[in-house]
């Protein structure tokens, strides 16, 4: 059985979990454990989501970190038809605060159906 940290760092990673994982989070994923798995994504890759770039186009946020320990966080969304652009850019000096503000704004209740407690 994989953990539910493994599948929490899924679930940020990809926003998807199969019918068979999502028995780990029947009672919803806690907050917590959803803000772990991004800040241990983000020190690993130094951005997250990892698979993003500021480069392309996206509609959310992607975390860069840096090597002080401060963190970016940029905001883009849909300004026309497949057309983004920057809305914002935060800085934080501390990255455990940034993801902790991202994931509560990107995530919000769920996450492919999963709610989140925020409480846990």
């Amino acid at each position: 059985m994989t953990s539910a940290k493994a599948l929490a760092q899924k679930l940020v990673s990809t926003f998807h979990l199969d019918a068979s994982e999502r028995v780990v989070f029947s009672g919803g994923v806690p907050g917590s454990l959803m803000q772990s798995a991004v800040l241990e994504l983000l020190v690993h890759h130094k951005t997250f989501p990892p698979h993003w770039s500021l480069e392309k186009p996206f509609d959310g946020a992607i975390l860069t970190l840096r090597a002080d320990g401060s963190c970016q966080v940029t905001w883009k969304g849909e300004m026309g038809v497949g057309r983004y652009e920057t809305i914002e850019t935060l800085e934080y000096l501390d990255a455990g605060v940034a993801v902790g503000e991202y994931v509560r704004r990107f995530f919000g209740r769920e996450v492919d159906g999963i709610p989140i407690n925020w409480s846990a």
